[in-house]
């Protein structure tokens, strides 16, 4: 759907926030100084020598790249999508592999997406239309921050309107602490387990998701249905034609694209699958800003600059540093360290470590990590706490005044508002690339 619809999009205005760097082409010319030495920054992110903000940006280094080359000044350089392109990709083909991915992608777009324009050489219609692309990723971003809440609120407001069924309270109750209990997991998964190391934590939290999914679609067919039945009030005939445009559009605009396929054969996975994009991997993400290892195969093996020792069978493999000039400056070294050793024990002086550089930028990245992480938790709990707090949900359809019912019906109209944006904007570019040589 990202291809049939927001890339279009974006090549509309003539900015794509990102193109893969393994499927993209550049012109030399657009790269220059200022764009390619920005891509390779993050090269030295290890070094100490960035924030914790800038370090995250850089994870998403195919994102500032494009940026770099639209906003270059005195320059009016865009990004296209090439729907006729075809590429293929090794994509993760294991739990922990995907968290690990997906943790660098979500950090590197959150940071990397805010900066500059009006210094570039673009005409003013062109900036304003690259305004009017920011503001778009502004508001999917603000939407992206408080998702977390949002997804919660919706599962109560779904299950509980179903609670006139006999029966079906004490379940839902029951789901809605399953819920929440899983979220609190996924917090503490996040904050000690890596996914390597505890892969079957993750798949159950993504398959108890997936089962209250569907439990909360089959309660959003029912609404449906009331919806349909109770036509004349405000609050259903909203909730249709909301659910009608989001979902209506990634099924027309795919027919438009000639792509209907992965409708039939991936779209019920990808619903099943949508809240560990919410839950899941948002929480790993921001519960490791201060990881800003690469995430991706090959990424994550131990180093052996020093040399390596594996066992085979009953024996021991060892491969050494040969270079002899590594030899003696790793002698060297060692010589040193016993002679600094040998002065303090003869001073009487107690052998006090100093804290190094390197500790001390792990540190502060360890605080940047906690204080966003606390307030994209508290944000969420908030606004979840507002909303539902003191609210019959269950009456969320029928009293079209109530806090909950005003809150679902602006989220309702907002997200069906920016699926129509990018429907309207995609079918743009299918009818402009028909009359293109």
């Amino acid at each position: 759907m990202s291809n049939i619809l927001d890339k279009p999009m974006e090549s509309l205005f003539g900015y794509c926030a990102v193109l893969p760097g393994a499927f993209s082409a550049y012109r030399n010319d657009a790269n220059g100084k200022g764009p390619l030495a920005s891509y390779f920054m993050g090269e030295d992110l290890h070094s100490g020598k960035a924030d914790s903000f800038t370090a995250n940006m850089y994870l998403a280094e195919d994102r500032v790249l494009c940026f770099e080359i639209v906003a270059k000044p005195n320059a009016n350089w865009v990004l296209k999508y090439v729907k006729s392109a075809v590429g293929e990709t090794d994509c993760p083909d294991s739990v922990p592999e995907f968290i690990g991915q997906r943790r660098r992608w979500l950090n590197g777009s959150f940071f990397a997406a805010t900066r500059r324009i009006w210094g570039s050489g673009h005409s003013f219609a062109r900036r304003v239309s690259l305004m009017i692309e920011f503001f778009y990723n502004f508001l999917n971003l603000l939407f992206g921050w408080f998702s977390l809440a949002n997804f919660y609120i919706f599962f109560v407001i779904l299950t509980n309107s179903l609670s006139d069924i006999k029966g079906l309270s004490v379940v839902n109750s029951i789901l809605q602490y399953i819920y929440l209990g899983t979220v609190v997991a996924c917090f503490i998964f996040g904050m000690g387990n890596r996914p390597q190391g505890a892969p079957w934590k993750y798949k159950i939290a993504i398959c108890i998701f997936a089962a209250l999914t569907l439990y909360m679609l089959i309660c959003g067919v029912v609404c449906t249905v009331k919806a349909i039945n109770q036509i004349g009030q405000p609050v259903f005939a909203r909730m249709v034609v909301s659910l009608c445009a989001t979902y209506g559009i990634f099924v027309i605009s795919s027919l438009f694209a000639l792509d209907p396929w992965h409708i039939v054969t991936c779209f019920l996975q990808y619903l099943l699958f949508s809240p560990t994009y919410i839950n899941v991997l948002q929480i790993y993400a921001y519960s490791n800003l201060h990881d800003l290892s690469w995430g991706t195969k090959g990424d994550t093996a131990t180093a052996s600059d020093l040399g390596e020792i594996k066992g085979v069978g009953k024996n021991v493999e060892a491969e050494l540093v040969s270079a002899q000039q590594d030899i003696d400056s790793f002698y060297q070294d060692a010589l040193d360290n016993i002679r600094i050793k040998r002065a303090r024990v003869d001073s009487d002086e107690m052998p006090v470590k100093p804290e190094s550089q390197e500790q001390k930028q792990k540190d502060n990245y360890a605080n940047f990590r906690t204080n966003l992480l606390l307030l994209w938790s508290l944000s969420n709990a908030l606004l979840a706490g507002l909303i539902l707090a003191g609210s019959d949900t269950s009456s969320t359809f029928t009293n079209g005044s109530s806090r909950t019912s005003i809150y679902m019906m602006v989220i309702l109209i907002f997200v069906a508002g920016m699926a129509a944006f990018r429907f309207l904007c995609a079918t743009a570019y299918l009818i402009l690339r028909l009359f293109q040589v």
